[in-house]
């Protein structure tokens, strides 16, 4: 900047002494070729003396001008390369600590949305890194189109995106968050399909400041991307899912299917975003902690012994602690526990009742024994739908939560 107030003081001199010089020589020169009488040549001379002031006065304040025109535009400039994302145009991370400090300590109430571009580096591979720029500023364009003009909206890393809304509820960051989800889905960007894992929260919801909604909004962000398949994260599902399809019974279309009926039982009881994506998540890894069950005991063709049954009742208890050890898992752990109790207090392995129970616990229980009594296993045929409906609902208030029952005997007709 130094360097540049230099520059233009310089060029401003430079000019300056140039014009004189031809001014004064020239027009002198000129005069005495055209002038012979010394009055009328002094006369003249003060005119041009005056005019010269004047046209000298009215150069250097254009000249100045400029110069500091361009200097503001260069201080600009600068000034927008520290606060902005030069490929995207959005504010950068800079940008964004300074406006949550400023949050902070204003109290502003606020609503935050995280959003992650899935798969970008392979994008950038498999197509070029073009390519993936033109993603990342065809993202941009739609997160400006979808949020309102008044958000603060950043690029905060490689493929990673911030959005925050003034005064804005839980329930209002939810609904962009699923307009996004629906745009994305049908958004091509150059021939190329792409998909996002979001997380949100809200200030004006729940008793915490603009730190802690973002924390919250990456938790929930992360849980999402679990459940992406195009996100590198899913390593860790697809992990865990091969172990246990490996040790037992369990297969990947009875953990899509549960899945499914998850989803339609969250949507029915307007579940949350993240209480969904937490529900889904727990249909895919109920049954991690049969990893840790003897594989003479999971694929025994026969009634289990009580002594087996003591070990294979054990295997909720596993779940959590391989759930509860691993931070992107963390929050489906209690439910993991918990997914084998009653409602009526006689399941296991705490043996708690009723809302006690984790809603999502109280959902999977029926899903899945839904599913078990409908498809084959190694020790006995499948039912006939209509006989596994019948068990359902006559289990309906004592092993099952009356309310999920119910909701789940809407959505039959569906599945």
């Amino acid at each position: 900047m130094r360097n540049l107030k230099i520059n233009s003081a310089m060029k401003v001199a430079l000019v300056y002494f140039l014009f004189s010089v031809l001014w004064i020589g020239l027009s002198d020169y000129i005069l005495l070729v055209i002038i012979k009488d010394a009055e009328i040549f002094r006369k003249i001379s003060t005119i041009k003396g005056t005019f010269f002031v004047f046209a000298s006065s009215l150069i250097i304040y254009l000249l100045v001008n400029r110069e500091v025109k361009n200097v503001k535009e260069a201080f600009q400039n600068i000034q927008n390369l520290k606060q902005l994302d030069i490929l995207t145009k959005l504010m950068n991370r800079n940008s964004l600590e300074l406006e949550i400090d400023r949050i902070y300590d204003e109290e502003i109430q606020v609503s935050v949305l995280m959003a992650d571009i899935n798969g970008l580096r392979t994008i950038n591979e498999v197509f070029s890194n073009e390519k993936g720029d033109l993603l990342l500023v065809r993202f941009s364009e739609l997160l400006k189109n979808i949020f309102p003009q008044n958000s603060f909206i950043s690029r905060v890393g490689g493929d990673e995106f911030v959005v925050i809304l003034y005064d804005c509820t839980y329930t209002e960051i939810e609904s962009y968050g699923k307009k996004l989800l629906e745009k994305v889905s049908s958004h091509i960007v150059d021939g190329i399909h792409y998909s996002v894992s979001i997380g949100y929260s809200s200030t004006c919801s729940l008793e915490h400041n603009v730190y802690d909604s973002f924390a919250l909004s990456e938790d929930r962000m992360q849980q999402h991307k679990l459940l992406n398949e195009n996100s590198s994260s899913n390593s860790i599902i697809l992990s865990l899912k091969s172990t246990l399809y490996e040790k037992s019974d369990e297969t990947e279309m009875h953990a899509s299917r549960m899945a499914f009926m998850c989803d339609k039982i969250a949507n029915d009881l307007n579940l949350s975003f993240s209480s969904t994506n937490e529900l889904k998540l727990l249909a895919l890894l109920h049954d991690i902690g049969k990893i840790g069950v003897d594989d003479a005991i999971l694929k025994k063709n026969g009634p289990l012994s009580n002594e087996e049954w003591d070990k294979m009742k054990l295997h909720p208890y596993i779940g959590f602690k391989m759930a509860s050890s691993t931070p992107q898992l963390n929050m489906i752990a209690n439910a993991i526990l918990t997914h084998h109790e009653r409602w009526d207090g006689n399941g296991y392995p705490k043996g708690i009742s009723g809302d006690e129970i984790p809603l999502n616990s109280r959902i999977l229980a029926v899903v899945d024994a839904f599913d078990a009594m409908t498809n084959d296993r190694v020790y006995r045929k499948a039912m006939s739908l209509d006989a596994a409906v019948s068990e359902i609902i006559k289990n309906r208030g004592t092993q099952f939560d009356p309310k999920v029952v119910d909701v789940f005997l809407k959505i039959i007709p569906s599945i």
